[in-house]
């Protein structure tokens, strides 16, 4: 009998966190469309596990068997030790995502909660407009390139309308030097100034959104530094978010000594108020997944 796994509701949000984005296309190919959301299809997710274990027939018990044990784990209702090796093994999930899956799942190596009373840049919504959403899930990619600069930084993010109309998300960096490219959701806009430290830059959605709809962005921001930044990934969270997850990548000619996650203060100050060393995997990653987050300020910094 396989074993049940206490902390399914933890690994089933984390592995929809992991299959709305890392590994979407995988799953994809066999969806019979692609959602505007980045809800996960059950039985898109069933066929690639069912074409690695090679059944060759949907009618069959086995099938119906595995697409139920898919669907309790992607619910978070029940997950057992064979039906997380089996999703694992299927989407050649690297160690690092395996390794939290596993630490989620027997109700360890996580942080649930993460907030706190950070503010937002001063001037932020007169430049950028109110706040007409919220964010249901956000997976950010950052890379370091083998200067030591940032590179490029992929965001996808489920957004949900709380007003009718919202037909723009506004996306802040802390430079001017940047051009975003949308994979998915929108058209980018002209780049503005929201204060003396930071820019933003308007995804015009492809149709407005009236409240309570969702839609999936996909955009990548190619950064271009003139000077070394400080050694370091913020990610402000003003507001709450259900599901983050930020990662870091390093060029294999700029791996640092060491990596911490850590948490700031304010923008402003940039005082760490608490960090903890952390290990690269094998692509030279390392990454921080938050059931939620809110009012925070969290990321990474490291040392060369």
């Amino acid at each position: 009998m396989p074993e049940a796994l206490p902390g399914a509701t933890a690994a089933g949000e984390y592995l929809n966190v992991l299959l709305g984005a890392r590994y979407r296309r995988l799953w994809e190919r066999q969806a019979m469309h692609v959602p505007r959301t980045s809800t996960v299809q059950i039985n898109a997710v069933a066929g690639v596990v069912a074409r690695h274990l090679q059944y060759s027939d949907e009618q069959t018990a086995d099938y119906r068997r595995l697409r139920n044990r898919i669907r309790g784990a992607l619910r978070g209702l029940e997950l057992t030790t064979t039906g997380l090796s089996q999703i694992i093994d299927a989407f050649a999930m690297t160690s690092a995502d395996a390794d939290q899956l596993w630490a989620l799942a027997r109700g360890d190596g996580t942080i649930k909660l993460v907030t706190g009373t950070a503010l937002p840049p001063q001037g932020l919504y007169e430049a950028t407009g109110p706040r007409r959403h919220e964010t249901i899930s956000l997976h950010e990619v950052h890379q370091v390139g083998p200067d030591r600069k940032p590179a490029s930084h992929r965001a996808v993010q489920t957004l949900r309308a709380v007003v009718d109309d919202m037909d723009y998300y506004p996306v802040v960096f802390d430079t001017n030097a940047a051009t975003v490219v949308v994979r998915r959701g929108g058209k980018p806009g002209r780049l503005y100034r929201v204060d003396d430290a930071f820019f933003a830059l308007n995804i015009q959605f492809d149709q407005p959104l009236r409240a309570e709809e969702t839609a999936l962005l996909d955009y990548v921001t190619t950064l271009n530094y003139d000077e070394l930044p400080p050694p370091e990934l913020r990610r402000g969270t003003f507001h709450k978010i259900d599901k983050f997850m930020l990662e870091v990548r390093f060029d294999p000619a700029a791996v640092p000594q060491q990596v911490y996650w850590a948490e700031w203060d304010s923008f402003d100050h940039n005082v760490i108020m608490r960090r903890q060393p952390v290990e690269l995997d094998q692509a030279l990653a390392a990454h921080c997944y938050h059931e939620r987050i809110s009012k925070t300020i969290v990321g990474f910094c490291w040392d060369w």
